[in-house]
């Protein structure tokens, strides 16, 4: 009896291990993230805004219970625009909170229960709203297995850029994703 419940204990750990390398897995591919982006700070107009992006990640190294993950990604962010004129103090147009985004991050990703979370963080160029500037991004991703090459999920990003058109810039974003592996 001793045989035989030592041989279901083993059984059942090789496949939770397995169970947990599939679920890990999340961690590299291309994230398609549709949602919203807001621009705080700064001098522009139409803050909020459609974000698409899409991140390319893959596996730098491959840990126990964890991996190391480099990233690069592109983005558009388009504001809910009107033909109406926000004045800036010198008698101006302030200029609309559309972007292009591209980024080049670095982190790492984890097994949390059925999800998979990845911590990225690296610099990102912002073009749009009359300027172009190079800032910080931290990104968080959690994403869950729908099937064994694709899965959907959640990500928040949230960028410092210090100096965009003269002023500081504190772009955020939140979506949902999905992720082809």
């Amino acid at each position: 009896m001793k045989k035989a419940t030592l041989a279901v204990l083993a059984a059942a750990s090789v496949l939770c291990a397995g169970n947990a390398q599939a679920q890990h897995r999340g961690d590299t591919g291309f994230t398609i993230t549709i949602g919203r982006h807001t621009a705080q700070g700064g001098d522009i107009a139409y803050r909020d805004g459609f974000l698409l992006d899409i991140l390319a990640a893959a596996r730098v190294r491959a840990m126990p219970h964890r991996s190391i993950i480099a990233a690069a990604g592109v983005g558009v962010v388009a504001s809910n625009t009107t033909d109406v004129c926000a004045l800036r103090a010198e008698g101006r147009c302030a200029p609309f909170g559309n972007f292009g985004v591209i980024n080049a991050l670095a982190g790492a990703s984890t097994s949390v229960g059925p999800f998979t979370a990845r911590a990225l963080a690296g610099p990102a160029l912002y073009n749009g709203a009359d300027d172009s500037s190079l800032g910080v991004q931290a990104r968080v991703d959690f994403n869950a297995p729908v099937t064994r090459h694709v899965g959907f999920g959640a990500m928040m990003r949230a960028t410092f850029l210090p100096s965009h058109g003269g002023a500081r810039l504190f772009p955020w974003a939140v979506g949902g994703s999905i992720t082809f592996r």
